[in-house]
């Protein structure tokens, strides 16, 4: 059997996804080009190397988590989103919204509903652009990562 062999420039963008860039982001950071770049899908996500390393990433989620990757990006991301800390001199638990706004931020651009912004805009305004997405924008997203969640598992063991 022929083992499909991840490349370190793949390795460096699929990692760069996962601390939570923008596919095309990660893509240029690990060093293709900005026309590679532009079509992450057809460009990294499909290609046998990523998905042998996303399998490998899959694998010891599994084991270590006793579920799969996405279902674990998931939860991580559902706990960030309801962040709490504790408050006050009582040390009450209340929302820790700072951080549950940074979670919002990365997911969204996780997603793709918001491209990734300098560091020098004020949250006021990445804040605005995550609530500005048309539901028909935010319902095209959501049917074409169905069905990219679905091709994935259909393609595991």
């Amino acid at each position: 059997m022929n083992k499909v062999k991840t490349s370190e420039l793949q390795k460096r963008a699929v990692n760069g996804i996962l601390e939570g860039k923008a596919p095309g982001q990660a893509m240029i950071d690990a060093g293709y080009t900005a026309i590679t770049a532009s079509h992450p899908r057809q460009n990294l996500i499909v290609r046998a190397g990523v998905q042998a390393y996303l399998a490998k990433f899959d694998k010891a989620s599994r084991r270590k988590f006793g579920m799969n990757l996405g279902d674990k990006l998931v939860d991580i991301f559902l706990d960030g989103l309801s962040a709490n800390k504790l408050a006050g001199k009582n040390d009450e638990e209340v929302p820790d919204w700072g951080n549950r706004a940074v979670f919002a931020k990365q997911l969204a651009e996780f997603m793709n509903w918001i491209k990734p912004k300098e560091e020098s805009r004020s949250f006021q305004q990445q804040n605005n652009l995550f609530f500005s997405i048309d539901d028909q924008t935010r319902g095209e997203f959501n049917e074409r990562f169905k069905l990219f969640l679905k091709k994935f598992y259909q393609s595991q063991p």
